[in-house]
């Protein structure tokens, strides 16, 4: 899907700040509000924007630890345990992914205590086979969206 100059200062403006206002957006876009309104409107209509959300201080609410849990699955069992993976309520992301193992688990806790939790409530999902996990020590780098292309494309630095 190609993008159009004024759906990418509109989106970029969005990303800066997706709490602002239509006139917040129009006026960092340089754009009249009406036109932002209807390209807002039209880049939700067509799945681009799917939706507004805070950004949490996880520590703040006492969730100061976080961990990528790694699962090795049996293969006819995975989209059971990625069903199931639904109803573990601190976990925040989930990923099939292809390699030495088959779904990446994130997930935000109030503590060690709760990391081990949450691995033996994975071990007991029927077709894990496997867990391993890891704690985050520190967050070094939060990364920024990628940048938008002229044509809509991913971005190629050629770091690739």
């Amino acid at each position: 899907m190609s993008l159009s100059d004024l759906d990418r200062r509109v989106l970029t403006a969005l990303r800066a700040d997706g709490r602002a206002t239509l006139r917040d957006v129009a006026d960092a876009a340089d754009l009249p509000t009406a036109t932002v309104a209807e390209c807002v409107q039209e880049l939700e209509d067509r799945g681009v924007v799917v939706g507004y959300e805070p950004r949490l201080d996880y520590d703040r609410l006492g969730y100061d630890t976080a961990a990528v849990f790694e699962l090795e699955t049996n293969q006819s069992m995975l989209p059971t345990v990625i069903d199931r993976l639904r109803d573990e309520r601190q976990v925040t992301t989930v990923y099939e992914v292809s390699g030495s193992r088959d779904v990446i688990v994130l997930g935000r806790y109030g503590g060690s205590e709760g990391v081990e939790d949450q691995r033996q409530a994975l071990w007991r999902i029927p077709g894990v086979v496997d867990v391993s996990v890891s704690v985050i020590e520190e967050t070094r780098r939060d990364f920024e969206a990628p940048p938008l292309d002229p044509d809509g494309d991913a971005a190629d630095d050629g770091d690739g």
